[in-house]
């Protein structure tokens, strides 16, 4: 089979790094990649958000089988269009997406569907949104109605940063949503669907905060780690029960069959857990260490969600655990110090149970491996137990990237489990 998946980032290199395993992979591209990513697959430079440039490519390449990395092609359409033109692509329609493109629309079937979640107020008008800040108080949550590529969700604790809050989100959104502050442990729970419902993935737990003691400002995110001891079987069951196949349910009844990955950010709440959001897609920087615990055929996966074929599939998963830290420039999320040298990522990546995915990096005219954005890479070590990892893994980092002085990293990835 030719491949071709879209993107560039940590995840991307991870999904390539998984996708190259599978018997059916003969041909991969990538339209986009990094310098992780062109060690596995031919690259092509191209903007995930250019369709119509997406789409002329598959004219030519005739690929068997295409894999959008990020939201944004999703939102946007990429699988109605490849789709029309024959070609099996992996994910949810532009309807589908729907559960990462809009908050507000998501609020509203949970609301009808009857899913646990927070209360909620949809607002479009800046004055409106003041007075239910005032009415409600502080501690809120505001969020942007749209993409916002993980930054477009505000938890204000007192009045007057959340009044400051719905200036800053509605200067770049039309419609926010207001939500009660939710509390309680927070994890990521996977799933992948097809026309005749759902099979259960596994669960992590990411960290958005830029800086130790979830500190800083909110980012792309900046390290996790799976399985999370909390999702039990029973809590499994739970989510699977109460919120995905409520969720598919409520898409059918307005017309919508969803094909792809649910991603559901869950709050585990003294009244039992909660949705928070969807994303319709791998997460970064989870993605990262999923597939080193996946024991599965990842094509074949897919290509049960796209034919309707997982009702006989248990996706198998490895009892290791997994935890990634991003490796980000010291200015991140701020800024970031391009084409500077990485130094120490062979003898990294050569460590036992160390594995490196690479995001804002490229190969200079000299063939040197330099940072080219915000989160460079990620770093994921195996083991037994989270805390085991952890401290095999960071002082791995400090030995082979510590003389980097353009990079940073969170020391405490997953302190959730000891």
């Amino acid at each position: 089979m030719r491949i071709v998946l879209i993107g560039g980032g940590a995840r991307e290199h991870a999904l390539a790094w998984k996708l190259r395993q599978s018997s059916l992979c003969d041909d991969l591209i990538c339209l986009g990649g990094n310098a992780g990513i062109e060690q596995l697959a031919e690259c092509h430079p191209m903007r995930s958000d250019d369709l119509d440039g997406i789409a002329r490519f598959c004219q030519q390449a005739k690929p068997d089988l295409v894999v959008p990395g990020p939201e944004l092609p999703l939102v946007l359409g990429l699988v109605d269009k490849l789709s029309a033109m024959g070609f099996p692509t992996f994910g949810p329609s532009a309807a589908g997406a729907m559960l990462e493109g809009s908050k507000g629309f998501v609020k509203d079937l949970c609301a009808a569907q009857g899913i646990p979640t927070a209360g909620f107020h949809r607002v479009n008008d800046a004055d409106e949104a003041k007075a239910l800040v005032k009415k409600i108080g502080a501690p809120i949550v505001l969020k942007a109605d749209g993409l916002a590529a993980g930054k477009g969700v505000i938890i204000s604790h007192s009045l007057d940063e959340a009044l400051d809050a719905v200036d800053e989100l509605m200067a770049n959104h039309a419609e926010l949503v207001i939500e009660e502050f939710m509390t309680g442990p927070e994890l990521s729970f996977f799933a992948l669907a097809d026309a005749k419902g759902a099979v259960p993935l596994t669960s992590a737990r990411d960290y958005k905060r830029a800086f130790d003691g979830d500190q800083g400002l909110n980012t792309g995110g900046m390290g996790a780690y799976s399985p999370v001891a909390q999702a039990t079987a029973r809590l499994e069951g739970e989510v699977m029960d109460r919120i995905i196949e409520p969720t598919l349910a409520g898409l059918r009844k307005q017309g919508v069959t969803f094909r792809g990955m649910m991603f559901a950010g869950l709050m585990l709440t003294e009244q039992g857990v909660k949705l928070i959001e969807y994303n319709v897609r791998f997460g970064d920087p989870e993605c990262q260490v999923l597939m080193p615990r996946l024991q599965d055929d990842l094509v074949e996966l897919m290509l049960g969600s796209i034919h309707d074929q997982l009702h006989h599939r248990t996706p198998k998963w490895s009892d290791q655990a997994a935890l990634g830290v991003v490796v980000s420039d010291r200015h991140y999320p701020s800024g970031s110090s391009d084409s500077a040298e990485i130094r120490g990522l062979a003898e990294l990546a050569s460590e036992a149970d160390t594995m490196i995915f690479h995001a804002a990096t490229k190969r200079n005219a000299d063939g040197v491996v330099v940072n080219t954005g915000g989160r460079v890479l990620t770093a994921v070590g195996l083991g037994r137990t989270v805390p085991e990892i952890r401290g095999a893994l960071l002082p791995k980092l400090t030995q082979h990237l510590g003389d980097n002085p353009q990079l940073r990293w969170r020391g405490d990835i997953g302190y959730h489990e000891g």
